[in-house]
Parts: structure tokens; sequence; C-alpha cells
């Protein structure tokens, strides 16, 4: 077998600009939306709730999608177990 030469390859990461844009876009939307559905279908007591829980919802998103201290593990909080 010859012996591979690892050759660096050129990677841009304005790639992942569509994406991102499309991502947004479409999580901001889908929140607008949320926020029109839970006004005009729950009770006007039940609303607000509904509203609330979504922004718990939405900032707290953030600390379980992010790994805890540069851990193989995922939450807050969470400690991994070396051996």
């Amino acid at each position: 077998m010859s012996a591979m030469k690892l050759v660096p390859q050129h990677m841009s990461a304005m790639k992942l600009v569509p994406q991102h844009c499309l991502t947004g876009l479409a999580e901001g939307l889908n929140l607008i939306g949320q926020i029109e559905f839970y006004y005009s279908e729950f009770p006007n007591t039940m609303s607000s709730i509904g509203v609330s829980l979504l922004a718990l919802g939405s900032g707290s998103a953030p600390c379980w999608a992010a790994p805890s201290s540069g851990s193989s593990t995922w939450g807050p909080g969470a400690t991994a177990t070396t051996g």
C-alpha cells in the first residue's frame, strides 16, 4: 500500500450563511405563528401563560443545546466521568 499524503483542504464557513439565514427566518415565523395561535385559540386567561411558556422554552433552549464546560455530556450541570 502506498502512503497517502495529507493535504489541507480549502473550506469556507460562508457556505453556511444561507442555511443559517433560512433557519433564522423559519424560527422567527414559527414564533410569530405560535403566538398568534395562542391568542386566537386559548381563552384570555391562558394565552399569556402559553406565550410565557413559549418564551421560557426559547430562552432555555441554548442551555440544553450547548455542551457544558467542554465536557462530552450535554445539559446544564452535566459532568463527564473519566475512568
